[in-house]
């Protein structure tokens, strides 16, 4: 079953009493409209001929009322629908985000972000219109359509028959342009997300940009985007409006055939003026039903379109290598038995490697680049999985622990660590539930950071842009560093610390880890021997078949 299939039947299960409560809703408003048909007949074939002013008066202010009576309804039907299409859009985009955020390492690594981006955010509202554009135009206006057709064979069945000749001439009209217009709003939908992804690469990239003096380049290359999503959009909008127009002349001509044809018939006395009067005005619903209808089509079309572009994340499949439930108080010790691992299509980079880290020790990792330390580290913190042996923590293997619960106890710091556009403070507690601001306070004097936090205007207030743009990399790995310490951890994993970070800096932090008896373990890969040369126990990884 495909993405959109799923969809169609979640909306139905989940909210199938709004949706029928607002569809019945819609079709009782539309049934009220038919009274005025019935009152233009009355007041044409019976009011007028008697010049009866005082009951022409009355049949007028019954046909404001009823139309008040039908706008009333309407209300009340969308609100159930769009109540019903909006609750499924946010579980829609809350199980698209879960499957982001628990999807593996590995699908992460591979995907577009810029793509992944465009299709959250776009592509689900355009879904968004789809639905709304369904429940309340095209299913409640097909069904308005079908009850007046049959209304108007009641009213005149020649003239009905008469206006039916006209229907093949709609269904070829639509069955062409739908074609055209599905072509039309996919490329538009295309030159969106590359613009999208232009954007992106502008904000995201300034600075090697700037490095690459590719300002001119990058210009050329995002006009090129702009320039066919100008054309693609203008294509794309030209098609709705004749396909809006085409219905609306289609409409047109089959008034005028209602016009000649009752015309004919009142002519030869086979149909009152009233009753071509009344049959007119159920036309003139009905066009207003198709105009909904139509104007809706492109809104469908683009949504489908869409759900064929969200299909992306049904194939993504959660993190689920470790599956266990054991829950444990981590206390540091950690092993690594016979492990092999390779990325996909790529050359092993350990095969039966070993390796123990004791409790409360310091285990250094070197190897020239490329050798494996940081994805050891990966493997370590759980993000990558082993194609064979296993890891354990405290003697118990990974399998049987509730990895959420591990990771809990253990902190890494990438090479090139990560912040969001906030404060220094918003960033140092992100993921950590409740904050001990004597423990901030003496991790920050740890690190160093406190140093030069304590000289900016709002401190810890201080907003630092986006990914920390607006700090030193000294600065910024020494507020990484902090916030990895800031979760007490019971093993603290260091990838490359000095890369951008002082010595000093560091053997100071670990001179006062040691003071301070800090009870966790920690695991540092370094090219830095007087790093190294801290250290209790080191490995050094150089290729496959490493064991310690």
């Amino acid at each position: 079953m495909n993405f959109e299939q799923n969809l169609i039947k979640r909306c139905w299960r989940e909210q199938r009493l709004k949706l029928c409560l607002g569809t019945l809703l819609t079709l009782i408003s539309i049934a009220v409209l038919l009274l005025i048909p019935y009152l233009f007949r009355v007041a044409v074939d019976s009011v007028l001929p008697k010049q009866d002013w005082w009951a022409l008066l009355i049949i007028g202010t019954e046909i404001i009322g009823v139309n008040l009576l039908a706008v009333v309804l309407i209300l009340f039907s969308r609100w159930f629908i769009l109540n019903a299409t909006k609750e499924v859009i946010c579980r829609l985009r809350n199980d698209l985000i879960k499957r982001l955020l628990f999807g593996s390492y590995e699908q992460y690594a591979g995907l577009n972000r810029g793509v992944v981006h465009s299709r959250i955010i776009d592509d689900t509202e355009r879904v968004d219109i789809m639905l709304n554009a369904l429940a309340i135009n095209l299913l409640p206006g097909a069904l308005a359509a079908g009850a007046l057709i049959i209304l108007l064979f009641f009213l005149s069945p020649g003239l009905t028959l008469l206006l039916l000749i006209t229907v093949p001439l709609f269904y070829l009209f639509n069955r062409y342009l739908w074609i055209h217009l599905q072509r039309r709003i996919k490329i538009f939908h295309n030159s969106f997300e590359s613009f999208n992804r232009g954007v992106r690469f502008i904000l995201s990239m300034f600075e090697l940009t700037l490095h690459q003096n590719a300002r001119k380049l990058e210009l050329e290359r995002q006009h090129r985007n702009t320039r066919k999503l100008q054309s693609s959009s203008q294509s794309m909008a030209l098609m709705n409006t004749a396909y809006t127009q085409g219905q609306d002349l289609l409409v047109i001509i089959a008034t005028i055939v209602i016009l000649l044809g009752g015309g004919f018939a009142v002519q030869n006395g086979k149909l009152a003026v009233g009753e071509l009067a009344s049959f007119y005005i159920a036309v003139m619903i009905l066009k207003t039903q198709l105009r909904t209808f139509s104007m809706a089509v492109p809104q469908y079309v683009s949504g489908r379109e869409s759900l064929k572009r969200l299909q992306l994340f049904s194939e993504m499949q959660p993190d689920n290598f470790y599956r266990g439930t054991e829950r444990i108080v981590f206390q540091g010790e950690l092993g690594c038995h016979h492990l092999s691992f390779a990325f996909p299509n790529k050359k092993p980079i350990f095969k039966d490697f070993s390796l123990t880290i004791n409790k409360a020790s310091v285990t250094g990792l070197t190897g020239p680049n490329g050798s494996g330390k940081s994805t050891l580290l990966n493997l370590i913190f759980g993000i990558l999985h082993p194609q064979s042996g296993h890891l354990t923590a405290d003697s118990t293997a990974y399998n049987d622990l509730d990895m959420e619960n591990l990771r809990h106890q253990i902190a890494l710091v990438p090479q090139n660590p990560i912040f969001f556009d906030g404060t220094l403070k918003e960033n140092l507690i992100y993921g950590i539930a409740e904050i001990d601001h004597n423990w901030l306070h003496k991790v920050l004097d740890w690190t160093s950071a406190w140093y030069w936090i304590e000289t900016l205007p709002q401190q810890l207030d201080c907003l630092i842009g986006e990914n920390g743009l607006q700090l030193s990399g000294g600065q910024r790995q020494s507020l990484a560093i902090s916030r990895a310490l800031l979760r007490k951890p019971a093993l603290l994993l260091l990838d490359e610390p000095t890369n951008h970070l002082d010595y000093q800096v560091m053997q100071r932090l670990l001179n006062m880890l040691h003071s301070e008896n800090f009870s966790g373990s920690i695991c540092i890969a370094s090219h830095d021997p007087r790093v190294i040369n801290c250290c209790d126990q080191v490995i050094t990884i150089a290729g496959i078949q490493e064991s310690i």
